[in-house]
This record gives C-alpha cells, sequence and structure tokens, in this order.
C-alpha cells in the first residue's frame, strides 16, 4: 500500500539538515577554536587547534535531528560502529518493522539510508504501516484539542488486554481509526467471557477428573458436537495461521471473536455440558474433558499475540500445562481433526435450534421452560446424535413426528421440513393471541410508514443507495415477521 510513497522518498533526496536548536538531543560534534574560530568536526574534544595551537574549545550548542540520530537506531543500539558485535551479527538486519505511515520518511526511509550508509545492507525486509488511533469522532488526536486519551487510563478501565484487542480488531491500513468507548466495552466483555468459560471447565474438572490429551484412537467415540468443533478448530488455526503471516490483525482478531464468542462458547460448552459435568469416572466424562481442554488450549495459543497477559494467565490454571505460553508450539491444523460430513450435520441441528429458540420467544414461552416438539417432513428418532442434542438445547422433553402442524403450535422452520412447538400448558393461548394481534397491526403501520418512503422519488434518488438497501431489507424482514404471525395466530386460536 505504501510501496509506492517509499519508493518516491527514496528516488527523490534532498539535501537535509542534520541539525537543530533544541534543548535536548545528540549534540553536534562540531568544535570551535576560541582563539582563531577554525571548527573541527571529531568524536572528542581535540587536544589543540592545529591551526592557532589554541586549547580552549567550545562545543556546537545544536544538536543532531532528532531522526538522524533514531535512523541508526537499528544498528547503533546492538553495539555498532563495532561490527564485529554479536548483537550486530545475530540482530542485523531484522526481518520487519512496524510503525505508523506518518513517519514512513523521518524514520523508515532514513533508517533504510543509514543501514545502507554505515551497514552495507538494509535494516529490514518489511514494513507493517498501521493506522493512527483517532478519538471517537474519527479526529487526530491533539493536546490542543483536547482529545487525547491516556492508554494507562483506558487499561485501568477496561484492562491491558481488552485495549490490545480493540486496537488489533479496528486496524484497517487506512491513515485514522475511531477508538470509541463501545468497542473497548465490547473487547472487555470478550476478555470475561474468556476468563467464565474457562471457569466454566475448570468447574466440571474440579472433580480431579484425569485430563489426558485426546487421541486418535478416540476419533470413533467422539459426539458430533464434537467432530464439528474440531473440524472448526482446524479452519480457524489454518485462517489466523494465514492472518498473521500477511499481517491482517483486524481479520484475525474478529475471526477469534466469533470463533470464541458464538461457536466454542454459545454452542459447544452448551453441547457438552452434560458430559462435562458427568458422575467422575465415567467414560464420557473422560472424553468430554480432554476434548473441551483440546479446543481452549488450541484457542489461548491463537489468541496469545493480540492477548497476552490474560491467555498466560489462564494458560497455568489448565491441567498439565507447564512453563510459559510464550513457548508453546503454534497450532498447527490436524488431518485427524477434519470431519466435513459431521460438520455438515451439526450446522443442520444450528439452524433447528435457531429457528425453535426464535419461535418460542416470539411467543414469549418462558426460556426455562420444558417443551415437547413435533418434525414434519424429517425424522429425529431417538438416540439420533442431532435429536439428543436439540433436547438439551431447546429445553425438549420429548420429539415427535407428525403429518400435519397441530393445533395449538408455534411455527419453526428449517431446511427440508418444518418443525412445531406444543404451547398448550405453557402459555395463555387466548391472551398470546391477543399479543400477536397487537404486535401484527403494529407491524403492518410499519410497513405502511417504508413503503410510503420507498414510494418518495426524493427519498429512492436523492438518499445513498446504503440507506434505500437498508430500508428495503427492513421492510423485507418485517413482512416475514407478519407472515410469521399470521401463521402462528391460525394455529393459536385453533
Amino acid at each position: 500500500m505504501w510501496r509506492g510513497e517509499f519508493e518516491r522518498w527514496l528516488n527523490n533526496i534532498q539535501d537535509w539538515c542534520i541539525s537543530r536548536q533544541l534543548w535536548w538531543g545528540h549534540r553536534i560534534p562540531v568544535y570551535n577554536c576560541l582563539s582563531c574560530g577554525t571548527q573541527v568536526a571529531a568524536v572528542e574534544q581535540p587536544a589543540s587547534c592545529e591551526r592557532c595551537k589554541g586549547k580552549l574549545w567550545e562545543q556546537d550548542p545544536d544538536v543532531l535531528d532528532t531522526w538522524f540520530s533514531s535512523g541508526l537506531w537499528p544498528f547503533s543500539t546492538l553495539g555498532w560502529p563495532d561490527k564485529n558485535s554479536k548483537d550486530l551479527k545475530i540482530f542485523y538486519p531484522t526481518s520487519v518493522m512496524v510503525t505508523s505511515w506518518d513517519i514512513l520518511f523521518f524514520w523508515v526511509a532514513r533508517m533504510m539510508m543509514m543501514g545502507l550508509k554505515f551497514m552495507g545492507e538494509v535494516p529490514f525486509r518489511e514494513v507493517y504501516m498501521y493506522s493512527l488511533v483517532a478519538d471517537e469522532e474519527g479526529k487526530k488526536m491533539s493536546k490542543s484539542k483536547g482529545n487525547v486519551v491516556d492508554p494507562l487510563e483506558l487499561i485501568d478501565k477496561v484492562g491491558a488486554d481488552a485495549l490490545r484487542f480493540t486496537l488489533t480488531s479496528i486496524e484497517t491500513k487506512q491513515r485514522y481509526v475511531a477508538l470509541t468507548p463501545q468497542k473497548l466495552e465490547s473487547s472487555r466483555n470478550f476478555v470475561n467471557k474468556i476468563y467464565n468459560a474457562t471457569r466454566f471447565v475448570l468447574m466440571g474438572l474440579a472433580d480431579g477428573t484425569e485430563v489426558k490429551p485426546l487421541s486418535i484412537a478416540e476419533a470413533s467415540s467422539l459426539k458430533l458436537e464434537d467432530k464439528w468443533i474440531l473440524d472448526r478448530l482446524n479452519q480457524v488455526v489454518e485462517e489466523v495461521t494465514q492472518d498473521y503471516e500477511k499481517y491482517r490483525v483486524a481479520e484475525l482478531s474478529q475471526t477469534l471473536y466469533r470463533f470464541v464468542w458464538n461457536e466454542f462458547c454459545d454452542w459447544y460448552l452448551e453441547c457438552i455440558k452434560p458430559r462435562l459435568y458427568a458422575p467422575v469416572g465415567s467414560p464420557e466424562k473422560k472424553l468430554a474433558a480432554s476434548m473441551v481442554v483440546t479446543v481452549l488450549d488450541g484457542i489461548l495459543r491463537l489468541l496469545h499475540p493480540v492477548m497476552p497477559f490474560v491467555t498466560e494467565e489462564l494458560w497455568h490454571k489448565i491441567p498439565g500445562r507447564l512453563g510459559s505460553i510464550m513457548k508453546a508450539s503454534w497450532p498447527m491444523p490436524k488431518e485427524e481433526y477434519f470431519f466435513i460430513e459431521a460438520s455438515n450435520r451439526f450446522k443442520v441441528l444450528q439452524e433447528m435450534v435457531t429457528a425453535v429458540r426464535t419461535s418460542r420467544s416470539e411467543l414469549n414461552v418462558p426460556p426455562v421452560a420444558p417443551i415437547r416438539l413435533s418434525t414434519k417432513d424429517f425424522y429425529l428418532p431417538e438416540g439420533l446424535e442431532e435429536a439428543t442434542l436439540l433436547k438439551v438445547l431447546c429445553r425438549a422433553s420429548e420429539i415427535t413426528e407428525s403429518k400435519s402442524r397441530p393445533a395449538k403450535t408455534a411455527l419453526a422452520v428449517v431446511t427440508g421440513g418444518e418443525i412445531y412447538i406444543h404451547l398448550e400448558g405453557l402459555i395463555d393461548l387466548k391472551a398470546e393471541a391477543a399479543k400477536q394481534q397487537k404486535e401484527r397491526e403494529k407491524l403492518s403501520k410499519y410497513v405502511q410508514t417504508i413503503e410510503g418512503k420507498l414510494k418518495n422519488d426524493n427519498f429512492v434518488n436523492n438518499a445513498p443507495a446504503e440507506l434505500v438497501d437498508a430500508e428495503k431489507a427492513k421492510l423485507q424482514e418485517t413482512k416475514e415477521k407478519i407472515t410469521r404471525i399470521e401463521h402462528n395466530l391460525k394455529f393459536l386460536e385453533s
């Protein structure tokens, strides 16, 4: 992205005044003879003037330009000018230079010039230019504007890892990125989620269950949810590794966020809970322990570069983890962890669970109330893994097959068929029907409002295209809600 500008600077090098009138910095090594005015450039003050033999000297009060001094940084900190310095031989040149775009010339280009001049070799092979952090309105931070944020104050408020994760997740390689309280709060919540998930796992292991490494021989004993999460972990390892290698920090942060929160916590831990908290010594508990620790181990390793403190702390709490996570090997995809067919089956299950939860929520069925389900056009026999998980995740007491939709049921449409939620005994059907009718009237008025806006030529022709598309999406979504309500009313009132 910045290659063209970088090359433009180097191809158009101009004379550079390397002195500045500052009260701090490296003093210019130029000495003035107070007797005859002769100037001498030397590392140390001369003993006497070669011209007049005078011995009174005054060092030039100017200092080296700070960018000149810092341009020497890649090698001046490693023992230079001693080119046989051990550190210099090991660490020069380095691999990657990380800095912000606004000092591309002032620092990056000048380090390149200095390295070529004094070392005969470039100081680094790659340069990663990151964005500058702006305030929540997207304006550059400035002391004069009073919009500068003290990172130490943010760390005290949300934690160091939350701040780090926020900065990585909003990095776009644009010139500025906005740092908002909402993004910081979201990252803090994510850190808390990781803490709570780990605590949930450790509580399940608190009875002394031995956690053995997951073996290939156990593949035949894995449950559907185990195969799905291992397959997903493999995919995430591949994606995140590529993102790290290509410096796509925002993409890798968001990938890890979705995997940890939406898949590991919201789905896998819910699925595995009955097994993880099963009686001590039971085979299902032993396998569940090995599984959940295997996945948590991979998560902490993947997160460590962007979230070093919390991952280090939690690493030491996991059974069998010795030493620092910094020294742990990077996770690699494992052939025995790919379960494409099982992963596709689990995706269908997710659709079923989501549809049932949505329907019961729309009809205000208490989340803790056990429900009875019926299916049409597909069969979930007792003992099938999908049936067992559907019961656990939807709090269903039974699942039966039905040729048509029974009365007094809610409808959940899924790929390949329908699921019916029996409502009798769960809610006041008449009261709920009245609520649904009121909601339908409210949504119908909303549809009229949106349709009126979309029929307005001034709005359609002058508003941004994305705003018009958003209104169309709202209209479609609202109409679908009305259709579902009408279906439910038909069977609530039957």
